[in-house]
């Protein structure tokens, strides 16, 4: 007994957690051992039924090869293979039959959990820390440098999806079936700088972010707070045409039909370029845009100022337009003057400056909730300062583009589900008669090794009177449940 505690509890003492993960590594290293046996055995009956069917004539045997996978908590997986290559025009091609039947991608040290988790966790935090996560907690040894490629990969992934996408709606007019009506559609776009690492040339980049949403829900009965209703981001570092190519393609994808489709922007020239792509758009200028330009346009006079706003408050185009000429009539400088008028041009081009609800009660009666816009600035900061901003982070402009497409997809609440599909492909899917083959060699075995004995042989604990003790509680739990490896 004294020897089975020096080797499950160290002397110096222990906490539960400690216990927990002692056990975890003693039991993931006795499925490893287990799953080694089964793979090799399923290797052996592989190749020589793929010799009996004449599968590898003009392959040349290469022998057994070693290949290891490290998964959660630890687990590394060990096993030989037989592998084969044939001479091309090019040199020789290998092949491994095993690797083959069970999806496993060439080179690839870590399994597709791995890899999944490791990008979910970059997309909210550095690589470093994510790197620093998954050694900590999982106990999983893998580099930040790894973690960026799989990033990069992901991003390349859905960038290209989303070119696939707009190429077969733009050119083809293809439209996916399933699209709803919406009484309400927003569109709030915005622009957010980021640094960029020095290599000679741009210093910074802008990355353009689209919100799409339903209007707004209470996130709480009492109706203090509220969220977004149906929101989904999209987002790069791009020209107007293909944010806006993008941004069109989501809507008609998602959107039959829409009652009223209101477009919130901070008057940008870009964001003008909406009106090509979605003809039925009405553009609004974002308040705090709006506000921030009269704060400055208008600083010198903090009376005008006050008229302005009241003016924006009833609607007032006419008495907002004398206040301007007000203002030019006081100014006391040709800077005050310049600025008035700067004012007075953003406004022209910026799009409706007033209240986008005025009027729209009786139009929009099938929506609880109407709130003014301004989604834009809080988007920003979300979903990319929020990680692409801080700590002194700078980027390459394809990083940060694969990056925004990760962070887009967590906004919208689709990332875990996107990332899941992504692994599928990247790892290919058993069917038919090669998952009997798994099942029958593999997995059923697996099912039936008998763990909970192993822990009652190599536990004399469990044959004594402390077995009711907390300690002994926690283990014979473990020796009686295998469902682990189900």
């Amino acid at each position: 007994m004294k020897k089975v505690f020096k080797e499950i509890i160290p002397q110096e003492g222990f906490t539960f957690k400690d216990l927990v993960m002692e056990i975890l590594l003693i039991l993931g290293e006795k499925l490893a051992k287990a799953l080694n046996m089964l793979l090799v055995g399923l290797d052996d009956a592989l190749c020589f039924k793929a010799r009996g069917s004449g599968e590898l004539k003009g392959w040349e045997s290469i022998g057994k090869k070693e290949r290891s996978l490290i998964t959660l908590f630890g687990l590394e997986i060990r096993y030989k293979r037989r592998g084969y290559r044939r001479k091309g025009p090019d040199g020789y091609e290998y092949r491994y039959p095993l690797d083959e039947l069970l999806g496993l991608r060439k080179e690839e040290r870590f399994c597709p959990l791995v890899q999944q988790i490791a990008v979910a966790l970059a997309a909210k935090m550095s690589y470093r820390e994510a790197a620093l996560f998954m050694e900590k907690f999982l106990l999983v040894p893998v580099s930040h440098q790894e973690i960026h490629r799989w990033v990069q990969e992901a991003g390349e992934a859905r960038l290209a999806e989303q070119e696939k996408e707009r190429e077969a709606f733009f050119e083809d007019g293809e439209v996916k079936e399933g699209r709803r009506e919406a009484e309400l559609v927003v569109i709030e776009a915005d622009g957010v700088y980021i640094p960029l690492q020095r290599t000679g040339g741009a210093r910074r980049a802008e990355i353009k972010l689209g919100t799409m949403h339903e209007g707004w829900e209470a996130e709480s009965p009492s109706k203090k707070r509220f969220r977004l209703k149906g929101k989904e981001c999209w987002g790069g570092v791009m020209e107007k045409e293909a944010f806006w190519e993008t941004g069109a393609c989501l809507y008609y994808r998602r959107y039959r039909k829409a009652g009223t489709l209101i477009i919130n922007g901070d008057g940008a020239e870009w964001i003008e370029g909406v009106k090509e792509y979605l003809p039925e758009a009405e553009v609004y200028l974002d308040p705090f845009h709006r506000n921030r330009a009269l704060r400055e346009g208008l600083s010198f006079s903090p009376e005008l100022l006050r008229k302005a706003y009241h003016c924006l408050d009833r609607g007032d185009l006419v008495g907002l337009e004398e206040v301007f000429t007000q203002a030019v009539s006081i100014a006391s400088s040709r800077e005050q003057k310049q600025r008035v008028k700067k004012l007075k041009e953003y406004f022209e081009r910026g799009g409706n400056i007033l209240d986008w609800r005025n009027g729209r009660e009786e139009g929009l009666a099938g929506i609880s909730i109407l709130r003014g816009l301004g989604a834009a600035e809080p988007q920003n900061n979300h979903v990319i300062a929020a990680r692409m901003k801080k700590k002194g982070m700078s980027w390459t402009v394809k990083g940060a583009n694969n990056m925004v497409q990760l962070r887009c997809l967590a906004a919208s609440g689709k990332l875990e589900g996107w990332l899941d599909a992504h692994q599928r492909a990247r790892w290919p899917e058993l069917k038919g008669s090669r998952l009997e083959e798994v099942r029958e060699r593999v997995l059923k075995p697996l099912r039936g090794t008998d763990v909970g004995g192993w822990l009652r042989a190599s536990i004399p604990l469990l044959a004594t009177k402390a077995q009711a003790s907390p300690l002994g509680e926690v283990l014979k739990v473990l020796s009686c449940n295998s469902s682990f490896v189900a």
